[in-house]
């Protein structure tokens, strides 16, 4: 496998990162620098990912024998240890190649739409953000965004359930903050929620669903001692799927894989606002247009789609 693949590979999520910590840090007073650096790392990921994406689609036998897998010793745990590296298969390379795309074309929509919005009328309150050009927290959200497409490059790439878990969190942090941008809008209709109470309720109906995948993680960790998607889910690991599958749980009736499973799928039904975990997507839509587009299409509730064809192995095993 190349070793400058690997290397692309491990910097797909970097630039983001780093634009979110130059726009906090450096750029939060200019307003063209912040959203030029933001467009510019996330420009960055997408060329990396499609690089990625295409040459990995080149390796002859891709996917069925060949993947471009990376992994370093994170830390140690007793006998063995947490390793964190990445994995781009099939799966990864197809997400890579749309996700990129959706959230370059969402960081320059995003420009648009801070800038040549419709000046205020009669009905804005005090507090109300202007969308004729002065937006007072135009910078932190390109943070915000960058942070938020960090994440979800993380998770992507990710090659085990640990790392894509975290990346999982970085998202959920942003969607919170990103939903409640506009936190000092209010309304006289004490019935209709506010950017505020919008962002609390997405943040705790998924922190209870991402608690419960947390459980299912760690149970997983319990039964196999590995978090690896390569030594745990591809198909040519089939004694590992076996042992779980036929191996009973803490509960009775159910197998380890079925436990396991139902946990991993509640934290997905909560990310990608499935029922009974749905309610907090409707009043998501108080966040600025752009976050609708990045956390109810193009990032986060995909992000759940993703994380189910990623651990169909398991949930399929007792089938």
């Amino acid at each position: 496998m190349s070793s400058a693949l690997i290397s692309y590979t491990w910097l797909i999520p970097v630039p983001p990162l780093i634009s979110f910590f130059l726009i906090i840090l450096l750029a939060n007073r200019w307003k063209g620098l912040s959203h030029t650096i933001a467009i510019v790392s996330i420009a960055t990921s997408f060329v990396l990912s499609w690089g990625v994406a295409f040459s990995a689609f080149g390796i002859e036998h891709f996917g069925a024998e060949q993947v471009v897998a990376d992994a370093r010793r994170w830390f140690d745990v007793g006998a063995g240890g947490f390793n964190m590296g990445v994995l781009v298969d099939p799966l990864t390379a197809i997400m890579l190649f749309f996700a990129s795309l959706c959230m370059l074309a969402i960081f320059v929509y995003s420009v648009g739409y801070h800038n040549y919005g419709k000046p205020r009328d009669s009905h804005d309150k005090p507090g109300w953000p202007a969308h004729n050009g002065v937006e007072p927290l135009y910078s932190r959200f390109f943070a915000y965004l960058s942070l938020f497409a960090f994440g979800m490059l993380v998770l992507i790439v990710a090659d085990n359930l640990l790392l894509m878990f975290m990346g999982w969190e970085v998202m959920g942090l942003c969607s919170y903050l990103l939903i409640g941008f506009w936190f000092a809008r209010d309304y006289d209709d004490p019935k209709k929620i506010t950017p505020r109470q919008a962002a609390v309720k997405a943040f705790m109906t998924t922190r209870v669903a991402d608690v419960i995948m947390l459980l299912g993680i760690v149970y997983l960790y319990f039964a196999t001692g590995t978090l690896s998607f390569r030594d745990i889910m591809f198909a040519n690991n089939a004694e590992w799927l076996h042992h779980l599958a036929s191996t009973p749980s803490l509960i009775a009736g159910l197998s380890q894989a079925s436990l396991i499973g139902i946990l991993l799928l509640i934290g997905t039904v909560g990310k990608s606002a499935q029922f009974p975990l749905h309610t907090w997507l409707p009043d998501a839509m108080e966040g600025p247009t752009p976050v609708s587009a990045m956390i109810h299409a193009a990032a986060m509730v995909s992000a759940g789609v993703y994380s189910v064809i990623r651990m169909y192995p398991v949930l399929a095993a007792d089938g």
